[in-house]
């Protein structure tokens, strides 16, 4: 709001409820945090005309012809599931299955690593600096996700398999959403970063097997540090 030139704030905070949070406690966290909806609807509208002269129209047919498909692929995912005179609901996931989801990454990248770090070049390590120091400065929670996936994915590149790789993102993208509130309600970033950065140090050392045993760690304890932050016997949504 450009009105906020003007008043110049320090700091802006805004307060919500969390249920399952201890009573008299409160948790703090920069950025989006217990964002929610009742839903979405999207509404098409169109133009009609005689079928002499079609060109007068304009048919939603075509953007609706690309909305279904895209949450079918929402669908394939796991991220929506299709409910009868519903539409597309968002999946709820039990902590059961996140703690599955977690342990499956952790396997695949694990084995990622260990296959990539034998063909690492100084260009890996420079890239993947990079991305590894560019998430230690932002700021935006929104942002720390896609971050955290350029790092990680940088440094399975160089195994040259890309079926791999590409297993191990759509596994990444179902847990998106966990990741930003395992980070936030944890403060966990710092942790984070620093293991980032003992995976990278494993990379340079040629240490294959000591850089699998890190992810595998680092991506099991977000694991448990999420499912510790979430209300008790609740999964996400």
């Amino acid at each position: 709001d450009a009105k906020f030139a003007a008043i110049a704030p320090d700091y802006a905070f805004a307060i919500h409820n969390m249920p399952g949070l201890p009573l008299a406690h409160v948790a703090v966290a920069e950025g989006q945090i217990t964002c929610a909806s009742m839903g979405l609807c999207v509404e098409l509208t169109g133009k009609t005309s005689h079928a002499s002269v079609p060109e007068a129209g304009i048919s939603p047919a075509m953007a609706v012809a690309r909305i279904i498909p895209a949450l079918k692929r929402l669908e394939a995912e796991g991220l929506v599931e299709f409910q009868r005179n519903k539409g597309a609901i968002v999946t709820a996931v039990s902590e059961p299955e996140i703690a599955q989801i977690f342990e499956t990454r952790a396997i695949l990248e694990s084995n990622a690593i260990r296959l990539s770090v034998p063909h690492m070049t100084p260009e890996t390590f420079a890239e993947a600096q990079a991305f590894c120091d560019a998430f230690a400065r932002e700021t935006d929670v929104a942002q720390w996700s896609a971050l955290n996936w350029q790092f990680h994915s940088r440094l399975y590149l160089d195994a040259q398999r890309p079926f791999l790789v590409s297993t191990i993102r759509a596994v990444n993208d179902r847990l998106e959403r966990y990741l930003r509130i395992q980070l936030s309600l944890s403060h966990g970033q710092g942790t984070a970063d620093r293991e980032h950065r003992e995976i990278l140090a494993a990379c340079r050392a040629g240490d294959a097997e000591r850089a699998g045993e890190l992810v595998y760690a680092h991506i099991m304890g977000a694991c448990s540090s999420l499912l510790h932050h979430l209300p008790a016997g609740k999964g996400a949504s």
